[in-house]
């Protein structure tokens, strides 16, 4: 834990050091401080370091911190960037699934397997989610299926 203070206490007094910010933020989250990640993450998100992997970090963190409607946010906005990623897809179905959205997690898988049909578990867990969709949630999938046809 003295290195990551020693590199807090580096990163304080040099501020625009991006790649000490991302070092520190990665050893915060794998310290499990999560709280003090997220700051650092923000930081460099703000500063214009919408990197892929800062943006991994920053939604997993949310996830972590149990904000899932701000990791889906954040992933969504980088599989914006990044449409083909299949690591944020998969992320993103890991964060919707948690938050209770099964159909929204299907959807994330069935898009996995589409870019990958190779993929070891896309279409087993699309299958999986899609068989625990609630009666309610799969009348709205097929009337709005049925809505769109014509």
């Amino acid at each position: 834990m003295a290195e990551i203070w020693d590199i807090a206490r580096y990163v304080e007094a040099n501020p625009d050091d991006h790649e000490q910010r991302w070092r520190l933020a990665k050893k915060l989250y794998t310290a499990w401080e999560y709280r003090l990640a997220l700051e650092h993450l923000q930081v460099l998100k703000n500063e214009g370091q919408e990197r892929i992997n800062i943006l991994r970090y920053l939604a997993a963190t949310y996830y972590r911190l149990g904000r899932y409607d701000e990791a889906t946010e954040e992933l969504r906005n980088a599989i914006s960037i990044w449409p083909d990623e299949i690591g944020l897809i998969e992320q993103l179905a890991r964060v919707l699934e948690i938050a209770g959205d099964h159909t929204g997690a299907a959807e994330m898988w069935e898009r996995v397997h589409a870019l990958d049909h190779h993929h070891p578990m896309a279409a087993h867990a699309a299958a999986r989610l899609r068989s625990t969709v609630p009666d309610t949630d799969k009348k709205k999938e097929s009337s709005s299926s049925r809505a769109g046809c014509g």
